[in-house]
């Protein structure tokens, strides 16, 4: 289960810090870049995420959480996907590259850099038009704690 949230307009600063500061609290294992080699809709866009983490978190037998920013290239209108994954520390990640490789396109699959933080990996991404994100249910619950728009059940 996920929560998604859509902007037809960029996050203000003010919105920006406080997503930051909230997505900066957890301990995040992998930053992913995830593309596709066929047309898709945000919606198909993220069902392919849901599925490819669906037998990540099955076959490696991890409880997995992210944060996905869904954002749309300007000369394809394509989307791809930045996402942020806890859960996964030691996990093998070129196995699942390919595995993204096989089924949906590119994939570039990096370990977070704490020493970055929330900010280097996500500022672009925030600033797009038309930029939709999603936490897992996990996440969500924890951002309406915070107080933080999270968006509706998908």
């Amino acid at each position: 289960m996920t929560r998604q949230v859509s902007f037809g307009e960029p996050l203000t600063r003010f919105r920006f810090e406080d997503y930051a500061d909230f997505l900066d609290k957890f301990k995040w294992s992998h930053y992913l870049e995830l593309t596709f080699d066929h047309r898709v809709s945000s919606s198909e866009a993220w069902h392919g995420f849901d599925r490819w983490k669906r037998e990540l978190s099955r076959v490696e037998n991890r409880r997995i959480q992210y944060f996905l920013v869904i954002e749309r290239r300007y000369a394809t209108d394509n989307p791809h996907l930045h996402v942020l994954l806890t859960g996964t520390e030691d996990v093998k990640t070129y196995k699942w590259q390919q595995r993204w490789f096989k089924t949906e396109g590119w994939a570039s699959i990096t370990p977070y850099d704490p020493k970055r933080g929330i900010r280097y990996y996500l500022a672009k991404k925030f600033a797009k038009r038309e930029a939709e994100m999603a936490f897992s249910a996990g996440l969500f619950k924890a951002a309406k704690l915070a107080s933080l728009p999270a968006g509706s059940q998908n």
